[in-house]
């Protein structure tokens, strides 16, 4: 392999990484530093590049640190250790009604003499990372590699495909095997729930450019699948900007709100939509009007309440005098109901009273 690869530069977190969607949902059994190395090579990657030999030099020193290694003179153990299970992963990506398997790398040159790794992409691979036109993701690596959970990073970039849709559902099977989780582990969704989405959740929400939460679907009582609810944290801002002008400390109070009508199930656009021409003090007296019936247990449909408490601009007081203004005109209706008994009940009466004196003048 010649030397005159092109330099991997300086990780300075304004890199691309970009993939075929199919290469996105590929199961990945990659542990976090194997995952962090396959992030790096993809950020160096032009996707509009023809050339379909790829290959990339690696500076030993800065890869050491992007893996949290230190530069001694056991670094390059460690990197050979790390690089030769790497090589050893094989992705399966689904092509229609086939399967490839490949490896991601075909070689690796350590020139340990002159400090950096020469690496070569296998080119089975290279159809999925350049000349990308349509049905592929791209995020910058500075939002992914700073991510201190190998599943944090799987459900980030699973997440980010679906971005502008703002929501990504799966069945739990396929999640833990795009995650690279086997069979035998999290048999018991408490604790998938516990090791696996709580701290993805965390870490995606405080280090990315997505805010996420999920939801459990059932069949009957069997948890079988996630629904994650995806924002953009930039679109969300973006939009509030445009929509209002307002002070530092009601634009953060804003984009709070905006989170906690997410947290109830809706998408970013849908929770914008609703909250478009309102006031942050309209949007909290609305949110404060409905987690007061929810307290209350008065609530049976959370979702189309706070739809209506938006609509009708609701307050804390507003459930209240809408309750009393439906039993009014329900105590109406049941009062006209006994109006109509009471009349029928007087002429069915009337009518045995007249039957009887007819009787008696016949005979």
């Amino acid at each position: 392999m010649e030397e005159t690869s092109t330099d991997l530069a300086i990780y300075n977190g304004s890199d691309i990484v970009v993939q075929h969607n199919k290469l996105i949902d590929a199961p990945r059994y990659f542990s976090l530093q194997e995952q962090k190395f396959f992030l790096l090579l993809l950020s160096k990657i032009d996707p509009n590049n023809n050339d379909q030999n790829l290959s990339f030099r690696v500076d030993a020193k800065n890869f050491a640190t992007l893996l949290g290694l230190e530069y001694t003179n056991n670094v390059y153990r460690d990197l050979k250790s790390i690089t030769k299970r790497f090589l050893s992963r094989v992705l399966e990506i689904q092509e229609d009604d086939t399967i490839l398997q490949t490896h991601v790398v075909r070689s690796i040159y350590y020139r340990t003499s002159k400090g950096y790794l020469d690496v070569k992409i296998s080119d089975e691979i290279i159809p999925y990372l350049i000349g990308l036109k349509s049905n592929f993701t791209q995020y910058k690596i500075s939002q992914a590699i700073k991510l201190s959970s190998r599943h944090a990073i799987r459900i980030y970039e699973l997440l980010k495909k679906q971005e502008t849709i703002g929501e990504r559902t799966l069945f739990l099977d396929d999640l833990k095997k795009k995650l690279g989780i086997s069979s035998n582990q999290y048999k018991r969704y408490s604790d998938l729930q516990k090791d696996v989405l709580e701290i993805s959740k965390r870490e995606i929400n405080s280090k990315t450019d997505l805010v996420i939460d999920y939801q459990t679907l059932k069949d009957n009582k069997k948890i079988i699948g996630i629904k994650f609810i995806i924002t953009s944290k930039k679109y969300m801002e973006d939009f509030i900007n445009q929509s209002e002008k307002e002070d530092v400390t009601t634009h953060k109070l804003h984009i709070q709100q905006i989170q906690s009508i997410i947290d109830y199930g809706f998408s970013e656009k849908t929770a914008l939509s609703m909250t478009k021409n309102l006031t942050a003090k309209e949007i909290q007296d609305a949110l404060n009007a409905v987690m007061k019936q929810i307290k209350k247990g008065n609530v049976k449909n959370i979702k189309a309440m706070l739809r209506t408490s938006f609509k009708e601009r609701w307050n804390t007081s507003t459930y209240v005098r809408v309750k009393t203004k439906r039993c009014d005109q329900n105590n109406k209706k049941i009062s006209n109901k006994n109006c109509d008994l009471d009349t029928q009940k007087t002429s069915q009466k009337l009518f045995g009273f007249l039957s009887k004196i007819l009787n008696k003048k016949a005979s």
